[in-house]
């Protein structure tokens, strides 16, 4: 099922309400209209890589990248959008997003170079393997943890807790 404009307008349909809206601002703030996106395009609405790269530690100056300990994950499929993934590759710090998927178990296969291709919007197999690591890898059980302080904030059935 789509999103239509008459429907909650922001919201995707979901038993879990939160999540959902915090998702959906999260995709409006990087200046996309989710009613054009199912949500098997989305995926689930579990901790994604793509959410993680927006995230920095509260309160601090040098709060990200956060390292990720991860506990439980599980490799899902989504459907493939080229265009969405390549309107994301401008939005990434994907340095980051590189030294991030490195960290993580041996199961996450990343096909990603170190640096983005200059025509990366053409460029199929690196827009792919963007789209694995950004909403096919689910973060389901772990923590967050901030480069300067060294807190940890919890990952609990896919939702990070930043308190």
């Amino acid at each position: 099922k789509t999103v239509s404009s008459g429907e909650r307008r922001g919201a995707l349909p979901c038993a879990r309400a939160a999540p959902c809206a915090a998702t959906s601002h999260q995709l409006r703030l990087l200046g996309l209209n989710i009613s054009y996106y199912s949500p098997r395009q989305l995926g689930s609405l579990e901790m994604k890589l793509l959410t993680h790269n927006m995230l920095t530690s509260p309160g601090q100056r040098n709060g990200f990248p956060l390292a990720i300990e991860v506990e439980k994950m599980e490799v899902v499929d989504a459907d493939f959008n080229a265009d969405f993934v390549a309107r994301m590759v401008e939005k990434l710090e994907y340095p980051a997003l590189v030294a991030t998927v490195a960290a993580l178990p041996a199961e996450v296969e990343s096909k990603l170079p170190a640096e983005v291709p200059t025509e990366f919007a053409e460029n199929e197999e690196f827009l792919r393997a963007l789209h694995h690591v950004l909403l096919e890898v689910d973060i389901l059980e772990g923590q967050l943890v901030c480069p300067e302080t060294g807190k940890k904030f919890p990952i609990k059935e896919g939702i990070p807790s930043m308190l």
